[in-house]
């Protein structure tokens, strides 16, 4: 029954964690982009400090349980009556333009906002060309549209694979100290309920600290620092020994600031980076490749047995290397979501260099999207 269960949360929880990023910032303004993907981070480790309470008060692993599951009734009912819209980027990205005007003028009268008037234009036009394009193809249904791309898409342009594979050795890296220090928590120097508490609140600061940092620097920056700075402290926080385990503890706790920081500030990147047609197939992989991570924890922790601070090195050597290999990846801080492939390598190129406010005048004139941007990414 146990195992049984496992597998069903294993089918949920990443689909409502790619679902949930990969929506949130469809709906978003470029601006505040950092800002919602950050809320939504925060109620990570919130759950984890009442679990750690939760955990306090009921000793007994079964009713601990039982007593974790039972909010999941309510993603059941939300999902289940449908509470919450379809993404409309995503319906105009598959030609459903009258599906997607429906929504965003829904949006636009609950917010008592206005629509630009090139949103007007863009949504005429779109129409147009659909009714074209169905008059002229009858047999192309949407499904088929839908199912156009694929993972292997994720390696199909020079660029956009090695985005791709830095992307996933990031992830795979930085989940090894976000979880593995959060299970060694229970072994450092003090209560265990007490550090995985702790655990759960240095998270909350990195979480708002991140936040500061990806609208002040942009976002593979912030993301390579914080991860050479949990590698630091992974490295030093097995050593301090003779009375200064309490130190320990403290430099454990700083590396899972970073690598907290790290961690969800890599999802508000991957959101934002990928094009639409492919971004859910990009945040799932990611995903997918991180859950190996937590697989090889347990595995991790037996390490131990040979050298104490073996597990620590591995940890910190890995994110070290994360750190620079991220200064790679495209920028996207005030950038425009790439709807298509295309947009995304005209979007991302030879423009690491360049001035921000150049940079994004260059990209609003050559992109396709223009006039859906300017109606999608309004503050609305």
């Amino acid at each position: 029954m146990f195992i049984f269960c496992q597998f069903i949360v294993g089918c949920t929880y990443p689909g409502v964690l790619v679902a949930s990023y990969t929506y949130v910032i469809e709906w978003t303004g470029p601006s505040k982009r950092a800002i919602i993907g950050n809320m939504l981070a925060l109620t990570f480790p919130l759950g984890h400090m009442i679990f750690a309470l939760v955990a306090y008060f009921l000793r007994h692993w079964r009713l601990l349980q039982i007593a974790v599951g039972i909010p999941q009734a309510v993603l059941l009912v939300v999902f289940v009556f449908r509470l919450i819209p379809e993404s409309p980027r995503w319906l105009l990205s598959l030609g459903h333009v009258n599906e997607a005007d429906i929504i965003i003028r829904e949006a636009v009268r609950t917010n008592q906002k206005t629509l630009p008037s090139s949103y007007f234009a863009y949504t005429r036009l779109s129409s147009h060309n659909s009714t074209k394009e169905k008059a002229e193809n009858p047999k192309k249904s949407s499904k088929s549209q839908s199912n156009h791309y694929n993972y292997t898409d994720l390696f199909k342009t020079p660029k956009l694979c090695q985005t791709t594979l830095i992307i996933l050795y990031l992830c795979f890296s930085i989940v090894l100290p976000y979880f593995g220090l959060s299970v060694f928590s229970t072994s450092f120097a003090g209560n265990r309920y007490v550090n995985f508490f702790l655990s759960g609140l240095v998270e909350v600061l990195a979480i708002l600290l991140s936040s500061y940092a990806l609208h002040r620097w942009g976002r593979p920056r912030p993301i390579g620092v914080c991860s050479i700075v949990c590698g630091v402290f992974c490295f030093l926080s097995p050593f301090p020994k003779n009375g200064l385990q309490h130190l320990g503890t403290a430099f454990a706790l700083i590396a899972k600031v970073g690598a907290a920081a790290a961690f969800w500030s890599s999802f508000v990147h991957v959101a934002e980076l990928y094009p639409t047609v492919v971004g859910n197939s990009g945040f799932s992989l990611c995903v997918l490749v991180s859950r190996t991570s937590t697989i090889l924890m347990p595995f991790m922790r037996l390490l131990s047995d040979v050298w104490q601070p073996l597990p620590y090195v591995i940890m910190g050597s890995l994110t070290v290397l994360a750190g620079a290999l991220v200064l790679l990846v495209p920028e996207t801080k005030n950038r425009p979501v790439p709807a298509t492939i295309e947009e995304f390598e005209k979007l991302h190129k030879k423009r690491r260099n360049a001035k921000e406010k150049g940079d994004n005048a260059v990209i609003a004139g050559k992109s396709d999207y223009k006039l859906c941007e300017s109606g999608m990414n309004c503050d609305v």
